[in-house]
């Protein structure tokens, strides 16, 4: 079989002579490039390095580190870390003063029960108190951003008022009211929040507790009558406060803090009459305890200012209200007692 010059070429690249023959030209086109790598022959490959790779240390950080090697426990240590706790936390203090005027609308109603059985209803009035300065202090700490705050405030006074009254007989005697109130609190408070431009909120939560006593002497030649309130209880503490700033001064801004106490105690209240009579006196009491809740709520509001060269302090001052209800009402009995107070207060703080 005669073959073409073209068929003879073709068998001998089908015979494995095909390096040798000429590329066609779309071949050429199709050729590998310089950046191409190509795997070496097999009888070339590199022998594996007996050299391990080096293993790849992580940080000793994180959530699942680790903890690090600690000193055994000593004095000195937990003091150096009480210190260092409190060197990484800021403290703060406030001072407030009012200058209130309390309103005691007390009816302090009961017998007292003389020996022998002889009983007599004590009731003596109440007497206009004065006007009275009450200090509170506070002071707390800041915990971590975002975790709030804590504070433990104070706040008390003693107020008396004394007036000349006549009986409808004609007889003047002596009218002597005393109130007196002692009220601690310890609060968790937010951090404030700003829901609106140059608006904020905050808020608090706590326990406070408070002890209230009064009571109205009335003293005449004749006769003497006491009567006497003592409270004492507490219960949850809940406070309020919102601001908004302004432009119209750098620091300035208007604030109301409504406040509200909720407590459960005891109310005792003592009874006293002694009269002269022939020369001789004679006298009987009565003594009663309850249980009572009294809800307690104080309302400020005013102007708050910080200087611009000093951003630590805080200077307010503004208007107070505070009403104490069911703090001299004893169940089942006649008697009732409530006094609220209204005036202005001044408050600094500082944080440091």
């Amino acid at each position: 079989m005669n073959r073409t010059p073209r068929s003879r070429w073709l068998s001998l690249c089908l015979l494995g002579l095909l390096p040798l023959c000429p590329v066609p030209v779309l071949a050429q086109q199709a050729s590998v490039g310089d950046s191409t790598v190509l795997p070496p022959p097999s009888g070339d490959e590199p022998a594996p390095s007996s050299v391990p790779a080096p293993a790849i240390v992580l940080p000793n950080t994180g959530p699942f580190a680790p903890p690090p090697a600690s000193p055994p426990p000593s004095f000195e240590n937990l003091w150096g870390q009480l210190l260092d706790w409190m060197s990484a936390r800021t403290f703060f203090a406030d001072h407030e003063l009012d200058i209130a005027k309390p309103h005691l609308n007390a009816a302090l109603v009961g017998p007292a029960i003389f020996p022998g059985g002889f009983t007599t209803t004590v009731h003596p009035p109440t007497a206009t108190l004065n006007w009275v300065a009450i200090p509170r202090l506070e002071v707390g700490w800041f915990l971590p951003p975002s975790f709030g705050y804590f504070a433990f405030s104070y706040r008390g006074f003693a107020d008396d008022g004394r007036q000349i009254v006549t009986a409808l007989d004609g007889v003047p005697y002596a009218l002597r009211t005393r109130l007196d109130l002692n009220q601690i609190a310890f609060d968790w408070g937010l951090t404030p929040y700003s829901f609106a431009p140059r608006w904020f909120v905050s808020g608090r939560i706590g326990m406070a507790a408070a002890d209230v006593y009064f009571d109205n002497v009335a003293v005449s030649a004749p006769q003497t009558q006491d009567a006497s309130n003592d409270y004492y209880g507490a219960g949850p503490h809940l406070r309020l406060d919102v601001w908004r700033e302004f432009n119209l001064l750098p620091g300035l801004a208007l604030f109301a803090e409504p406040d509200l106490m909720v407590l459960v105690g005891r109310i005792q209240q003592h009874y006293r009459e002694s009269d002269v009579v022939d020369g001789s006196t004679l006298a009987g009491s009565f003594f009663v305890r309850r249980t009572q809740t009294v809800p307690v709520f104080t309302l400020r509001t005013g102007l708050s200012y910080t200087p611009a060269n000093l951003s630590q302090w805080r200077f307010m001052v503004g208007y107070e209200f505070e009403d104490w209800w069911s703090v001299g009402k004893v169940p089942e009995q006649a008697s009732r007692g409530q006094f609220d107070t209204n005036g202005i207060f001044l408050r600094a703080a500082v944080t440091f």
